[in-house]
């Protein structure tokens, strides 16, 4: 009887551990690559992340994110202003790579339907309340809606992945291709 009760504990416990390893797979593929590339948009909003190790590039139609590993310029291209901070923080929402390179073990993951929701152990730390992923067959993320704790859920749409990009853009700021631009330095 024992051995029944064993085998159907590991029986039970199976496709919470699949389930896992799944979600931890796309992550992995994220913090694997040298560099990746996400082409996504929320309504009609398209943006593009391009992320070398700690910096990243986020481009818009009407404003600009480059992170240099140690500078944030924020780039509105329609009032023509330039925000420079530190970027502060290390929550999934003070900065976009995080979103992708997720360490699920901060989170419990459960599937429901063709979803799986992450809920964080610690709500701080994360800076959401929880993460939604919806997959396409090929086991990529096709939709991730997060939830910024207090707040509406924010939801993106993945058009495009490409893992480890033959070049990357230079994630520095040059003053110069801004001359035009009012810039407000916060560090």
């Amino acid at each position: 009887m024992k051995i029944i009760i064993t085998i159907l504990t590991i029986l039970i416990s199976l496709p919470s551990f699949s389930q896992n390893e799944k979600v931890a797979d796309i992550f992995d593929r994220f913090r694997d690559s040298q560099n990746f590339q996400v082409e996504f948009y929320n309504g009609n909003n398209r943006f593009t992340l391009t992320s070398r190790g700690k910096q990243f590039m986020v481009e818009n139609i009407d404003a600009d994110i480059i992170y240099n590993g140690k500078e944030l310029y924020s780039i509105n291209k329609k009032i023509k202003e330039i925000i420079v901070e530190e970027l502060t923080g290390e929550n999934i929402l003070t900065n976009p790579n995080n979103i992708f390179t997720l360490d699920i073990s901060n989170f419990t993951i459960e599937k429901i339907g063709d979803s799986y929701i992450l809920t964080p152990i610690d709500i701080k730390k994360v800076g959401a309340e929880s993460i939604t992923l919806l997959l396409n067959s090929k086991d990529e993320i096709e939709r991730l809606s997060i939830t910024p704790a207090a707040s509406e859920s924010i939801t993106f749409d993945i058009d495009k992945v490409v893992y480890n990009l033959a070049t990357t853009p230079n994630f520095s700021f040059n003053k110069k291709e801004y001359t035009a631009y009012e810039i407000i330095d916060f560090r």
